[in-house]
């Protein structure tokens, strides 16, 4: 019989036979192309995630170099935008002042932020009247904490997709477009 004319009772079971369907292959590779769209947007280059680890302990470590001039900001949508406002206003306000890189960074966004690798960031005044007064401005922290709000981001938006991809609603959804059959008791036959 077919998925939908199971119990309720059925159903439950089934989707638990299911549980893993919809990530039992690389599921994140789509989210890694939607993630380096975004960090090209941001003017990260050279962009690349090494790995992550979801619930508890979750983290994401990435690498790549940055570079304030070849930030897109106009490719983003207003959704965007907002969904990345705390990464992209520091990184505007610092990079008015200078031209911002980092070097070889690793990134880690993690429970506890105290597990967080430090981020190499150097940077060069960009041309101004008083080069001192300008690098009293600048403020690596506040660079740090954005790359640190990108790690999160990356985190984030990896969690929910895989939370999503193990939602009830979406293993139903693969079960009835695979159009599984079972018996009463909602075994797969």
């Amino acid at each position: 019989m077919k998925y939908e004319q199971l119990s309720n009772e059925a159903k439950e079971k089934a989707r638990d036979r299911f549980a893993d369907i919809n990530v039992d292959h690389d599921w994140w590779e789509h989210v890694y192309k939607y993630v380096a769209d975004v960090a090209f947007g941001l003017g990260i280059y050279g962009f690349e995630i090494k790995g992550f680890g979801l619930v508890y302990g979750a983290y994401v470590q990435y690498e790549a170099r940055f570079n304030s001039k070849n930030m897109r900001l106009d490719d983003f949508t207003d959704v965007q935008r907002e969904d990345l406002k705390h990464i992209i206003d520091p990184l505007v306000e610092q990079s008015a002042l200078c031209a911002i890189h980092t070097q070889g960074s690793y990134l880690w966004a993690s429970i506890t932020p105290s597990h967080r690798t430090s981020l190499n960031v150097d940077w060069e005044v960009c041309d101004a009247d008083d080069d001192e007064e300008i690098e009293d401005l600048l403020n690596g922290e506040v660079i740090e904490q954005a790359f640190n709000g990108f790690a999160d981001w990356i985190q984030d938006t990896l969690q929910k997709e895989y939370d999503w991809l193990t939602s009830d609603e979406a293993i139903e959804e693969s079960i009835l477009a695979n159009e599984c059959e079972f018996d009463e008791e909602g075994e797969l036959l």
